[in-house]
């Protein structure tokens, strides 16, 4: 893979996951407010939802 795509991968990401609680849910809340596209992943094993999206209990799931 050439530099200028993985660069772009990081600074264009089609997807993210966030990890945790409470900051997790002000990166998601901030990701809407910016108007990210692409898809988010929240991910907290004690939480049914993070900012109205659905939450997975690990990473692996």
């Amino acid at each position: 893979m050439e530099a200028p795509s993985r660069l772009a991968r990081l600074l264009k990401p089609r997807s993210i996951a966030v990890v945790g609680g409470q900051e997790a849910e002000e990166v998601v809340r901030q990701c809407d407010r910016i108007g990210f596209s692409g898809d988010i992943w929240p991910v907290n094993p004690r939480r049914a939802e993070i900012a109205g999206r659905a939450c997975f209990a690990s990473v692996a799931e």
